[in-house]
């Protein structure tokens, strides 16, 4: 039954309607097969308990998510051969032999989220090109001291060589870190150490 199913879903792979990756995990699957339950083991001779041996190995092996494709993978197999009148009843799985529930991929989830820490997005500042050309979204300067203000340019001046409250303004075209442009938008002088606002309005 493994040969007949390997050889339907090496014309798939041939038709172009799985990819040879897809086909490779199949071939693993039924080589899974024929080494867990032998080469000679009839299909009728196999139970609930050796589904959910099955399982338990491949629990250890891998995570929920890997776990849960391999039960369908297995069963894919298995379904084919009663489609394909290889064998002539379904096969009794068991209620062991299912993919992880729910609760169980969210709970692998929230550990997984929780061991990488949650993702700092980037801070930027925007910078006007020399000649009045677009300003270019640029990470902020991590030599700037409290006090410090961040003139047009880009650059940074000590608070008593420019007065924090001096603004100049510019008429160009800014774009934002993700490349939206916004025609004829003020760029003011500010702290270094102040907390830009969004373009868009909050912060």
């Amino acid at each position: 039954m493994c040969n007949r199913f390997r050889t339907a879903k090496l014309r798939q792979r041939e038709a172009g309607e799985i990819t040879a990756r897809t086909y490779d995990e199949y071939v693993a699957t039924t080589d899974r097969l024929v080494t867990t339950f032998g080469k000679g083991r009839l299909v009728d001779d196999l139970a609930v308990e050796d589904f959910e041996a099955l399982r338990g190995e491949m629990a250890k092996q891998w995570g929920p998510v890997r776990l849960g494709n391999e039960v369908q993978k297995v069963r894919t197999v298995f379904k084919y051969g009663f489609e394909a009148g290889l064998i002539d009843k379904p096969v009794r799985f068991g209620p062991q032999f299912k993919k992880p529930s729910a609760s169980v991929l969210r709970r692998h989830r929230i550990r997984l989220d929780d061991h990488d820490g949650p993702e700092q997005p980037a801070k930027y500042s925007l910078q006007l090109e020399p000649g009045g050309g677009p300003a270019t979204a640029a990470a902020p300067d991590s030599t700037a001291r409290a006090g410090d203000v961040t003139d047009d340019l880009g650059r940074t001046h000590a608070r008593s060589g420019d007065h924090p409250g001096t603004r100049r303004k510019a008429r160009t075209h800014l774009f934002d870190a993700s490349g939206l442009e916004m025609e004829g938008t003020a760029v003011s002088v500010r702290h270094a150490n102040r907390q830009p606002r969004s373009l868009l309005g909050g912060t």
